[in-house]
């Protein structure tokens, strides 16, 4: 199962729910449109999510508030990548 999707300041993140480990921007970058990587791996897409069907928050102890929207991500899950990253494009548009 993998997951697509965007933190609340629209950095995008894809991963393998089975192993969570984010891939890097350069293995997703050519799928998403409007988007652009700000360096060390990080993309930020340039539109706000319409929808999503999926929320996921990293634990990390002991953050404030603002931290924490940058820990929460909304998106979308699916059975491979492709299809994961199909389902965040089109409710970018």
């Amino acid at each position: 199962m993998w997951f697509a999707g965007m933190t609340a300041f629209r950095a995008v993140y894809v991963l393998d729910l089975e192993t969570p480990i984010t891939l890097h921007a350069s293995s997703f970058l050519h799928m998403l449109p409007n988007v652009y990587e700000v360096g060390n791996g990080n993309v930020r897409s340039q539109n706000y999510l319409s929808r999503y069907d999926t929320c996921i928050e990293v634990d990390a102890p002991g953050v404030n508030s603002t931290a924490m929207l940058s820990r929460t991500m909304y998106g979308f899950t699916g059975e491979s990548m492709e299809d994961a990253i199909a389902k965040l494009v089109q409710a970018c548009n």
